[in-house]
């Protein structure tokens, strides 16, 4: 059960891992593709479950067993706390990505707010540190522009919460 969970794994990972694509995203400053990598948790879950039931049905002690145990729900505890920390990085990454609609709206829901002529200065106010992704030849401050002429003619005005 270990080695057919170890298997899965290395089947969805080493192919995203050995694509040049993927690694030339990573190098040039985009989020690294881990997406479909994410299918490999669950055949690594099934290795460390394979792993605890072997070692659980080795003939030896009480004691040995009652260790065992003990350090299986020790290392669970610590992945979850890992987990969690992770979650949390991730999590506020993603709130200061899309602050850039958040500002956006504020923009086009503040009263008398006027937009500024220049792209520059646009992008500037609407995402300064250049966190959204897009295409090269896409043209981001016409999509700002007409993003805020939307939210400016819809019937709430109601700003996102990011």
């Amino acid at each position: 059960m270990a080695a057919a969970g170890v298997a899965f794994a290395f089947y969805i990972s080493v192919p995203i891992a050995t694509a040049v694509r993927f690694q030339n995203w990573c190098d040039e400053g985009f989020h690294c593709a881990y997406l479909d990598s994410r299918l490999s948790y669950y055949g690594a879950v099934v290795a460390v479950i394979g792993i605890a039931a072997a070692l659980i049905r080795l003939p030896s002690s009480q004691r040995v067993q009652s260790g065992l145990r003990s350090g299986a729900c020790a290392l669970l505890a610590c992945l979850g706390g890992i987990t969690y920390l992770h979650n949390a990085h991730m999590a506020a990454d993603m709130r200061d990505y899309v602050s850039a609609w958040t500002r956006a709206a504020n923009l086009a829901c503040e009263p008398g707010a006027t937009i500024p002529a220049q792209d520059e200065e646009l992008l500037a106010l609407i995402d300064p540190k250049g966190r959204v992704s897009r295409h090269p030849n896409f043209d981001i401050a016409s999509y700002w522009r007409h993003y805020i002429e939307d939210r400016r003619t819809a019937l709430s005005c109601e700003i996102p919460r990011g």
